[in-house]
């Protein structure tokens, strides 16, 4: 109660920046979340639309799904690969053999939002500092200075989860965020600082719901 009165833990959620390829091997850099609760891989209508992509598409009977921040509408699926980001260094990819990395993967489409809204919280300067030097972030932004929206263009369910070959390497405490190394590159989970409230209007992150069909 203590915590619901004056404040919460600012909770952050696995996101990663990796690369979506299209039939003619075209890349695209998406920010996706990585989402252990969701049967099946999401990927926004909006975002395939402005990618200009090749994708393979397969339509499918009128599905409602509640998903992220959202409720939307399926009627068709994308086939496509996914990729580790450019944004990691050559020397860590060459030693996590990262280079030869190709997921393929089933994306269900949602017709609506255009992205998943996350509000990312400045991290206290000492945790941002041990993330920056010692990690190869999966989602580098996480690190920024300042308050910001950062937009997700998908979520990874189980169907992708499984073959990101992640492991826990470390969990800093306090305040408990836990590290994970993936075929993406360091994942960040748990709490990072605890906020007070304010009067000022509270940003909140991406919600828990996890994705399902209703």
């Amino acid at each position: 109660m203590m915590y619901e009165e004056k404040g919460h833990w600012n909770a952050v959620r696995q996101t990663a920046i990796c690369e979506i390829v299209d039939r003619n091997g075209k890349r695209f850099q998406i920010r996706a979340l990585i989402d252990g609760g969701s049967e099946i891989s999401i990927v926004t209508e909006y975002v395939l639309n402005k990618t200009q992509g090749d994708w393979k598409r397969n339509f499918i009977p009128e599905l409602n799904v509640q998903g992220v921040n959202s409720c939307s509408k399926i009627n068709w699926t994308a086939e496509m690969k996914l990729r580790p980001s450019k944004h990691l260094d050559p020397r860590y990819v060459e030693e996590h053999k990262l280079q030869d990395i190709e997921i393929k993967a089933l994306f269900h489409v949602m017709q609506k939002p255009d992205y998943f809204a996350n509000f990312r919280r400045e991290y206290p300067e000492e945790i941002r500092k041990e993330l920056t030097e010692n990690y190869m972030l999966a989602d580098p932004v996480i690190v920024n200075k300042g308050n910001e929206r950062v937009n997700v263009h998908a979520i990874l369910g189980v169907n992708v989860i499984r073959f990101l070959s992640e492991r826990s390497i470390r969990i800093i405490e306090p305040p408990g965020i836990e590290i994970r190394r993936s075929n993406f590159g360091d994942l960040i989970s748990g709490n990072t600082h605890f906020v007070e409230h304010s009067n000022n209007h509270e940003l909140e992150a991406i919600s828990d719901i996890v994705t399902r069909f209703i």
